[in-house]
């Protein structure tokens, strides 16, 4: 079980994490997604929580071209969820998919959100 301030850490990270991915930042948001699963690690994290970042973490690493270490970890997420008995979870679809999806490169585009446009007015 994470501690009660681990846990408001790990949500300040997350929400650090989504911001760099949202700005195109995904060397920021590598680091952070590590720093979030090294807490979750020692905080002995229930199955679900560590197979969304280990799925974030390799959605990341894949798209910085560290292929072999995204690998691991959507990987290590399918066996998260298939600890937790959630099979057919969306997660263990995403996961497989995008492990699938791979190109021959073993690279794929990581879907960020589309940037606001600016009026000048």
């Amino acid at each position: 079980m994470v501690q009660p301030h681990s846990a408001s850490e790990i949500t300040k990270l997350k929400l650090q994490t989504s911001r760099s991915i949202e700005i195109g930042d995904l060397s920021a948001a590598y680091c952070t997604s590590k720093l979030i699963l090294n807490m979750l690690e020692n905080n002995h994290a229930d199955s679900s929580e560590m197979a969304n970042v280990l799925y974030e973490l390799g959605l990341i690493c894949i798209a910085l071209d560290k292929h072999s270490e995204g690998t691991r970890h959507l990987e290590r997420s399918i066996e998260y969820c298939l600890d937790t008995k959630e099979s057919d979870s969306w997660l263990v679809r995403e996961a497989r998919r995008a492990l699938n999806d791979m190109e021959p490169t073993g690279s794929f585009k990581l879907q960020t959100a589309p940037k606001a446009k600016s009026h000048i007015a």
